[in-house]
Formats: C-alpha cells, structure tokens, sequence
C-alpha cells in the first residue's frame, strides 16, 4: 500500500467468498461496504481491522492496496473475527476478494433448517454432482469441524490436572517421608527440649524450618 514501511510485512490470509459471506457468518462491517453481485469480478478488496490498523487506516474509502502487479480498492473493513484457532494468538490480517480470477473457490458454506437433514443433504449432493461431476461430493458440519478442533484442549486439560495433582500427592508424600525421618534423627533433641517446657508447635516449627523456606520459594510463580 502507498506509504508502506518497508519494515513492515505482514502474513495476510486470503479468503475469496461471495456477496453473502457476512449475512452467512455473522459478520459484522465495521466501515465501507461489501461485496454486492454487482461488484463480483471487480477489482476490489475488503480487509478486516487488524490489517487496517497495521496500514494505518481509519476508513475504507479512497485507499487502494497493491497485489503483485494488481491494484485494488479497498471498499469496506469488517470487524475482527478468529478464522483460526483461538489459541493460536492475536487476530492477524486478512484480505477478502470476490474474484475466482484472484483466488478460487476451495469450498460451499450452506446454512440449512433443521427439519429433514438427509433430505437437504441429497438434494445438495444432486446438485453439486450436477455442476461438478469430477469430484466426489464430501461433507462436514461446522459445530462437530469445532467441536473436534477443541475437544483435543478439553483432554490436554484433564491430563494435565490429573498429573499436577499425582506430582502434588508424591510431593506432600515426600515431605512427609523427609519430616518423619528428621523426627527420627531428632527423638533426644525433641524430649529434652519437651522436657523443658516447649510447646508442639514450636518442636513442629523447628523441624519444619529447614526445608519450608524451600517450599515457600518453589511457590513463588515465576515469570515468562
């Protein structure tokens, strides 16, 4: 783009959807407008407010951004959204076409009613076949496409507590072991220091005073 930082290079992710990509997702525009029937095949572009933010862009209108040897103008900015996984970070910048002759067409988003589902999935098939009868027609649904995209974390979750709570029992198990046989060691100390009118919770904090400033330290959470 004009005035671009040649420092500055950021890893843009193409998308190429049609007119009803918004309405289809849920996807609010936050300046310009969007792509409209008439607009497919033009060479215009849509970016998502993190790429508007690293050009320095308050507004759509009058910018243009330079592909390759293609100049496009850029007509809307639509709100961040994740299109990627949310644990992978920040929201990074996107460049959205409606021109096949830019980037192709890789998939169908469809929204369907919930009444016949095998009926609604034939008929898509049929007509997919129709059209495109050099591929085999394969499909998937989007919340079980998430839902096995984060069950993984669900696990890793569960596996690590179960874990952190073994490593805390062997432990406590530990700590025990090492006060018991210092109590051992110390059985005549211990006696004539009772004898001698101590209370249990001062013998407990002399034994435990060698190894509690340890354990105090090795709580402090450490930084990244």
């Amino acid at each position: 783009w004009q005035g671009k930082d040649p420092n500055i290079n950021p890893l843009v992710t193409y998308f190429q959807v049609d007119a009803d990509f918004l309405k289809t997702f849920q996807i609010e525009l936050a300046n310009g407008r969007f792509f409209s029937e008439e607009s497919k095949n033009q060479a215009v572009v849509v970016i998502n407010e993190r790429f508007a933010q690293i050009m320095g862009l308050e507004a759509a209108s009058g910018n243009r951004i330079y592909r390759d040897d293609i100049s496009l103008d850029i007509i809307g900015i639509v709100k961040d959204f994740h299109f990627k996984p949310v644990f992978e970070g920040a929201i990074e910048p996107i460049m959205i076409f409606n021109n096949p002759d830019i980037r192709p067409y890789r998939f169908m988003y469809l929204k369907i009613y919930t009444e016949d589902v095998p009926q609604t999935i034939a008929f898509i098939k049929d007509v997919a076949t129709q059209f495109n009868p050099n591929y085999p027609f394969e499909f998937h649904f989007l919340d079980e496409a998430y839902d096995q995209m984060y069950r993984w974390i669900d696990r890793t979750t569960n596996i690590v507590r179960t874990f952190a709570m073994l490593a805390i029992v062997i432990s406590c198990l530990g700590l025990f072991g090492l006060a018991s046989f210092m109590a051992e060691q110390r059985t005549k100390e211990i006696g004539v220091r009772k004898v001698l009118g101590a209370s249990t919770s001062r013998i407990v904090m002399l034994l435990s005073r060698e190894f509690t400033r340890w354990v105090l330290i090795a709580n402090i959470p450490g930084g990244y």
